[in-house]
């Protein structure tokens, strides 16, 4: 055996191990595009699917998760309101309005 004939053997063997790795590269990089493009999909139907939902309850006049949660606050802050309301009567002194003339 001459050593161009192993050195010629180990050129085919890269070869084909090349020709594989790149293959598999390939293979690779379109299942993690298909992944992504899945992801997307999924996301866009999932949203679609709130939206119908929402709309569904809007038509049927129930009150969706944001509008009760803006209720909520509304409540909280004129709760807060009418404590601070309560507050400022106890500190008054109880007794006739006086007039403006009585104040000048």
């Amino acid at each position: 055996m001459t050593l161009k004939e192993p050195q010629k053997k180990l050129t085919e063997r890269l070869n084909e191990t090349r020709k594989i790795i790149q293959k598999n590269i390939a293979e690779l990089v379109e299942k993690s595009t298909m992944r992504k493009n899945t992801e997307k999909h999924i996301q866009a139907l999932q949203a679609n699917i709130e939206k119908a939902i929402k709309l569904s309850l809007l038509g049927l006049n129930v009150a969706t998760r944001d509008q009760i949660d803006f209720l909520n606050k509304r409540i909280e802050l004129l709760n807060e309101k009418l404590e601070d309301y309560a507050k400022g009567e106890k500190g008054k002194k109880k007794g006739g309005k006086k007039s403006k003339k009585a104040a000048e």
